[in-house]
């Protein structure tokens, strides 16, 4: 991907070189190198900057807010995620969702949970419309989750028990790993 990445920047294929760049920082994110992944994702807002494709530019904030919140520079995720969000218009329902979802993780560890559950669910309702059944039972467990670090355990399990009925619906093929993690945790409640 590195030899592409070069070949696109050298030739001023821009669309690839940020597709390229994305990723590579997915990648990375996976690696659990978000330093190095964060680098790729400032590159590719860098090939988007305002006037330029409004959705594409929303992606890369998103992306840069997301890695920032992975690495705990809540502030600066909380300032990319809101202006990926003043992009929303542009956005397809699936980056709305994930950009909500986004916001959703930075309130939850600002101990915003209240705020947090807003998002995560606007995030969740998203998916749920579009049929992303795998996606929308991801982010409940992400909201039973703040909630069970907030102490509000009662919450947590109801969350915990509504993402274990979006997993029984699909056929995706995490949907099993993530049930047995939700059957664990309601469990123990």
């Amino acid at each position: 991907m590195h030899r592409a990445l070069a070949i696109f920047t050298e030739t001023g294929a821009r669309e690839d070189a940020a597709a390229t760049r994305s990723r590579i920082g997915y990648l990375l994110t996976e690696q659990g190198d978000h330093v190095a992944a964060l680098e790729h994702a400032h590159e590719t807002l860098a090939l988007y900057p305002p006037g330029t494709d409004p959705a594409r530019r929303a992606g890369a904030l998103n992306s840069v807010s997301w890695l920032y919140a992975q690495l705990g520079q809540l502030e600066e995720a909380a300032d990319h995620v809101r202006q990926a969000l003043a992009l929303d218009v542009h956005l397809s329902p699936y980056a709305l969702a994930d950009t909500w979802d986004t916001l959703g993780f930075i309130q939850a560890r600002q101990e915003r949970i209240d705020d947090a559950a807003d998002s995560y669910r606007r995030a969740a309702a998203i998916y749920r419309r579009h049929g992303a059944h795998f996606r929308e039972a991801g982010t409940l467990r992400a909201l039973g989750d703040a909630y069970q670090r907030a102490g509000r355990a009662r919450q947590a399990q109801d969350v915990y028990r509504q993402a274990l009925e979006r997993v029984s619906t699909t056929d995706d093929p995490g949907a099993s790993r993530l049930g047995a993690e939700l059957a664990r945790l309601l469990a123990r409640q």
